[in-house]
């Protein structure tokens, strides 16, 4: 199967964009992501772990971004996809340990599927240029 690889930037890109749109939701509106993220940050404590949460989800779209930008091979991309997913998987672990099974968890699990698809989509897929 051949892809095109500007719709493949396009996608990474897009999943960069909203991990850096963490950073300012969560200083902006620290309640709302601590009820999107499935664990309530009523806290000065719970908000500074919500922010370093926001500041880890930062980097990563940056990264991400970067690779877009400087594009290496498929593979480097895919392993990237594939170590940001184990960040989606210890984060849905985490709300479902502290809070059990909730709707928050779509959001991680969602993350974690489309992150693994994408990776192993790359890791398989004969596209070369992205």
């Amino acid at each position: 199967m051949r892809a095109n690889p500007r719709d493949i930037r396009i996608a990474l890109a897009l999943v960069g964009l909203a991990l850096i749109a963490a950073g300012p939701v969560a200083v902006l509106a620290p309640a709302t992501v601590a009820t999107a993220f499935g664990i309530p940050a009523a806290t000065a404590d719970a908000r500074a772990y919500l922010l370093a949460s926001a500041t880890r989800d930062v980097a990563l779209g940056i990264w991400l971004l970067a690779l877009v930008r400087l594009r290496p091979g498929r593979r480097v991309l895919a392993s990237s996809l594939s170590a940001i997913a184990l960040v989606a998987a210890g984060d849905a672990v985490n709300v479902a340990a502290y809070a059990g099974w909730q709707p928050a968890l779509v959001l991680h699990i969602g993350g974690l599927f489309v992150l693994l698809v994408l990776g192993l989509y790359l890791w398989r897929a004969d596209v070369d240029g992205i």
